[in-house]
């Protein structure tokens, strides 16, 4: 699973590589985004809003996130 890979960079990565932690944080955001929509499009609404919160706590910004939520 592509999120435990993600988990599993982070803890590889020193804090101070700041390049490699932002480009963790977008991969991992789109992988919440996109279980996210495959979710809503199941009709599996707990999890994607489930997968749509953690993916605000990464990106709160996200517009995209926020309209899918609504």
């Amino acid at each position: 699973e592509l999120l435990k890979l993600v988990d599993a960079e982070k803890k590889k990565v020193s804090s101070k590589d700041t390049e490699a932690r932002i480009e963790l944080a977008r991969v991992e955001f789109a992988a919440l985004y996109n279980l996210g929509v495959h979710s809503q499009a199941l009709q599996e609404i707990d999890s994607a809003l489930g997968y749509y919160q953690r993916a605000l706590e990464i990106m709160p910004e996200s517009k995209e996130i926020k309209t899918n939520i609504e």
